[in-house]
């Protein structure tokens, strides 16, 4: 006779089974550890058949699917985290930016400035206009309404990628597109070492500047394309070579040598130059950017002279030198109370200025620069 209602318990010790509800259920029990219930739904399982071995996901696992699971997580980390920050507005992103390290310009910005600039000047199309593309900054900033122009201020605010208009750094109210500046910059090439030590071979870098189109002034690092040659330059006391109006002081000679050579399979002249400088504070600043603008090839560049007539040869490259001690200007000599200055805004045209943290007054007394 069978009975339904009653359950039936397996004589194996420490196993029951209820077929009650209709569903298959095991109850393990051991001595020292609480009974641990686990319901099969899906799977039935008879009497007595041996149950598979529960496995812990973090205590079980192989020593190597651990380290797996971990390198696993910290990269899909690192992946969240870079995508919020590529999704957040950067405005170094490219290398017009990293060179002029420019700031953005909202469109409640740029209408404050320029009704400043509309008090002094009448006429300052100038200033509304991108001078690459020759378009409107902003699209009819002054036909706008100042709540329309508020509201896209906002917008602008919040998400600083809708912001169009940039100003450079060093340059005062010179606005763009920041879409124009890509097509600004330039590059020019520059001999450099190998990076590694076994092997000699000179390669060659290329240098990035940029020149403002209103006021010229060069972002980045300008090479110039001087031939090879030697620079030289040595302190004498004073009354050996005087320069005249700078009697009490001593004078740095600089001596240029430039031999005969090809260039993209043409011949070119060398030639040698000598000049003087001052041993002053402002002679002794000249000095510094003479060696500078010399290393980055601009001081010199081939050319037609002008008072031989020669052509293909070595000539100054607008950075006018003192050839002479005396006779004046007449005579490219001293007296000129405005050579130190002229020659520092030629030098400036080019990029080369005194930066932070460097010091004329350390120029040594005597040295020589050799460019290849």
């Amino acid at each position: 006779m069978k009975l339904r209602s009653r359950s039936k318990t397996s004589k194996a010790k420490g196993v029951k089974s209820t077929r009650a509800s209709g569903k298959a259920s095991i109850v393990k029990t051991s001595r020292n550890k609480i009974p641990i219930v686990k319901n099969l739904r899906k799977k039935k399982v008879s009497l007595g058949q041996k149950q598979p071995k529960r496995i812990s996901h973090k205590q079980n696992l192989p020593q190597t699917s651990k380290i797996r699971l971990r390198s696993k997580k910290k990269s899909e980390l690192k992946k969240t985290e870079e995508e919020k920050d590529s999704c957040r507005p950067c405005k170094h992103d490219t290398d017009a930016a990293k060179l002029t390290k420019w700031s953005d310009v909202t469109i409640l910005e740029l209408l404050e400035i320029l009704k400043e600039e509309r008090k002094h000047h009448k006429n300052v199309d100038e200033e509304e206009i991108c001078p690459i593309c020759r378009c409107e900054l902003y699209d009819d900033i002054f036909k706008l309404s100042l709540k329309k122009i508020k509201e896209i201020n906002k917008k602008q605010l919040e998400d600083p990628s809708t912001i169009d208009v940039v100003k450079f750094k060093d340059c005062l109210n010179h606005f763009y597109h920041k879409g124009c500046t890509d097509f600004m910059v330039q590059y020019a090439e520059q001999d450099g070492s190998s990076s590694k030590k076994k092997t000699k071979k000179k390669v060659k870098k290329k240098a990035q500047y940029l020149k403002c189109a209103v006021c010229s002034l060069i972002y980045g690092e300008f090479i110039g394309n001087c031939p090879p040659g030697t620079m030289s330059w040595e302190l004498y006391k004073k009354g050996q070579y005087p320069c005249e109006g700078y009697e009490k002081t001593g004078t740095y000679i600089i001596n240029y040598s430039f031999k005969d050579g090809f260039r993209n399979g043409v011949s070119y002249g060398g030639t040698y130059r000598q000049a003087y400088i001052p041993d002053t504070k402002e002679g002794r600043e000249v000095l510094y950017l003479l060696i500078k603008s010399f290393k980055r090839k601009v001081s010199f560049t081939i050319g037609d002279s002008v008072t031989t007539g020669c052509k293909n040869v070595v000539v100054w490259n607008s950075i006018h030198h003192k050839t002479c001690t005396h006779g004046g200007i007449m005579t490219y000599g001293y007296p000129d109370a405005t050579y130190f200055n002229r020659v520092k805004l030629e030098m400036a045209d080019k990029g080369i200025l005194l930066e932070q943290g460097e010091d004329p007054n350390n120029v040594s007394k005597k040295g020589s620069i050799t460019i290849r």
